[in-house]
């Protein structure tokens, strides 16, 4: 065998044992997803469940209430992400830290990036601070998952001021020690 096809044929393994590491790293590198299992609920709806019309931009517009249990001891915030899991796009309805680790969010959060006691929202998918009202074209079944992460620190360095989804994600990112999520429908 020659040198030529001796390396010819190494070739095919160098570049598969490139991809394993590849993807190895890049999934590493999404250190959002926790061992830690959070508990979301709503009183609006449940798992899986219709949401209510009054928290779509077809009723009042409101954010739900959601309660959050099964939270680490160590943790010292909780951060919250709304987002359309069937328009395509994921659409975000909501950025939302500085939760207390009493896992409780109150309905009807008003806007802006100072919202009451230490909450602080982030930018949504309308370019606006705070929550969107859900709004699929009628008739069209779309799911929303409301996820939930426990943060191991009060204060991350990016978090100071309303960020998008990007700037929130890469935030959190090292500090993650939790996640849950709860889903709800609507049409």
């Amino acid at each position: 065998m020659t040198m030529y096809q001796k390396n010819r044929s190494e070739k095919p393994t160098y570049w598969m044992l490139s991809l394993l590491l590849w993807t190895c790293w890049m999934s590493a590198c999404d250190n959002t997803s926790a061992p830690s299992a959070l508990t979301v609920t709503s009183l609006a709806f449940e798992d899986g469940g219709v949401i209510p019309t009054r928290h779509t931009c077809y009723g009042a517009g409101e954010s739900p209430v959601l309660q959050i249990t099964e939270i680490p001891d160590d943790t010292r915030q909780l951060a919250l992400r709304i987002h359309n899991e069937t328009d395509g796009e994921g659409t975000v309805l909501w950025l939302l830290w500085g939760i207390s680790t009493s896992g409780y969010v109150a309905a009807n959060v008003p806007a802006g990036i100072h919202a009451p006691g230490s909450l602080r929202q982030g930018v949504n998918s309308s370019g606006m601070i705070g929550y969107q009202p859900l709004c699929p074209p009628s008739g069209e079944v779309h799911t929303y998952a409301f996820t939930v992460w426990a943060l191991d620190d009060n204060t991350i360095e990016g978090l100071d001021s309303a960020v998008d989804e990007a700037e929130f994600l890469r935030a959190i990112r090292d500090h993650v020690i939790g996640r849950g999520t709860l889903r709800g429908q609507f049409f």
